[in-house]
């Protein structure tokens, strides 16, 4: 996994990149299994300049080929915290996606379709003008009469 953090002025020092491995890369390095193509973009940016308050502002972009393409941002107090905050939302984020690209999987819709085609063939069937003959009732599991 290619990874990047762009940490302009005086806090882009080795606690900040170390903490970002730490939070973001490690967790996500497991689930991704180092793939080929992942490229991790870390921004932490000061918002505010020296006015203070919660400021300090961390984006994550994680793009996975043939994959999501995710997007996180976190604000707080101090670098470190938002660092850890991006780091639980990205993990989130792409458990999510990947959650959904699996069920989406399993559930196709062409079965369904056959299914209503399959139906309107045997409505098709019966001679115009005569009523549709009732499907026959499939016995229970257990109900062997």
């Amino acid at each position: 996994m290619l990874v990047q953090v762009h940490a302009p002025g005086p806090g882009a020092d080795d606690a900040v990149r170390a903490r970002v491995y730490e939070c973001i890369v490690e967790p996500l390095g497991r689930k991704l299994l180092d793939a080929e193509g992942t490229r991790l973009v870390v921004y932490i940016e000061d918002v505010n300049g020296t006015k203070g308050g919660e400021d300090k502002l961390c984006r994550a972009v994680l793009h996975v080929p043939h994959g999501p393409s995710l997007t996180v941002s976190g604000i707080a107090v101090d670098v470190m915290g938002a660092v850890d905050d991006v780091g639980r939302r990205l993990e989130r984020s792409y458990d999510r996606a990947v959650g959904r690209r699996v069920d989406s999987a399993r559930h196709p819709k062409k079965y369904y379709v056959a299914r209503l085609e399959e139906e309107r063939g045997r409505a098709d069937a019966h001679a115009p003008g005569e009523p549709a003959e009732p499907a026959e009732e499939q016995p229970l599991l257990g109900d062997e009469d």
